[in-house]
């Protein structure tokens, strides 16, 4: 009787401990289904983050002449004299706020 008692609570903790593992398992499995969903969220982001980006890049792209230009204007002796002249100029920035 002592071995079949045994055997049965061997048997009974072997069954809650496998419920154990499965209920385990179906957690872990829930997790990494989160862990997925998180992980694809985070891509779509950086994808979207690099459209942003590039979209940055080109528009300095496009840019980028029409500064370099600016640039050597500002660095003539004309783009200097016009600054100047422009610093001087006691109605400046009065006309600025109309027409917007």
């Amino acid at each position: 009787m002592t071995n079949e008692l045994s055997g049965a609570v061997s048997s009974a903790m072997d069954a809650k401990r496998l419920a154990a593992e499965i209920a385990n398992l179906h957690a872990q499995n829930t997790n990494l289904k989160e862990m997925n969903e998180q992980i694809r969220s985070q891509t779509r982001l950086n994808n979207a983050n690099t459209l942003v980006a590039d979209a940055q890049a080109n528009n300095i792209r496009v840019k980028l002449p029409a500064l370099q230009v600016e640039k050597e204007i500002d660095e003539s002796v004309y783009g200097k004299i016009i600054r100047y002249l422009q610093r001087l100029n006691p109605l400046q920035g009065i006309f600025k706020g109309i027409g917007k």
